[in-house]
């Protein structure tokens, strides 16, 4: 008696290239521009909470904002404190007059603080890719030693 066959699946070579933000991006745009050639404009309305208008066209995003009334609540208990180095930027809540207080030395510091940043980090960038180059030139540069390449006899 002869035993049934079984098909085992064919094994699935891994993916070589990762998903990371900026291929989900590529292809969004493309989707997108698939979808929606000329663009799209959306009305975003909530009757006493917001008017705005979202457009959309080629790569850019528009958010438009007419008129954006929030309602926060007035907290009686708790009072809510954004601090950068150990100091208030933004208060909310309990005892703070007008229920809330923005220390702006404090936020002009926290602003300066976030574009050091990100300048630090686009210089780095910057010197990680020049010292790519330099070495991708001084490869190019360089020839193969005899041993490394493969001989083939016929």
């Amino acid at each position: 008696m002869m035993e049934p066959q079984i098909a085992r699946p064919v094994p699935i070579a891994p993916v070589e290239r990762t998903l990371d933000s900026k291929t989900v991006e590529v292809l969004a745009l493309a989707v997108f521009r698939t979808l929606f050639k000329d663009g799209i404009h959306v009305p975003l309305q909530m009757k006493g909470l917001m008017d705005m208008d979202l457009v959309v066209k080629d790569n850019n995003v528009l958010l438009n904002m007419n008129h954006v009334q929030a309602e926060v609540p007035q907290l009686s208990i708790w009072r809510v404190t954004f601090a950068y180095r150990g100091k208030p930027v933004v208060e909310y809540g309990r005892g703070i007059k007008n229920d809330m207080k923005i220390y702006y030395p404090q936020l002009f510091f926290l602003f300066l603080a976030i574009w050091q940043e990100r300048r630090r980090k686009s210089k780095a960038r910057a010197r990680g890719e020049a010292a790519r180059d330099r070495e991708l030139v001084t490869m190019s540069m360089t020839a193969p030693s005899p041993g490394t390449a493969e001989e083939t006899t016929v």
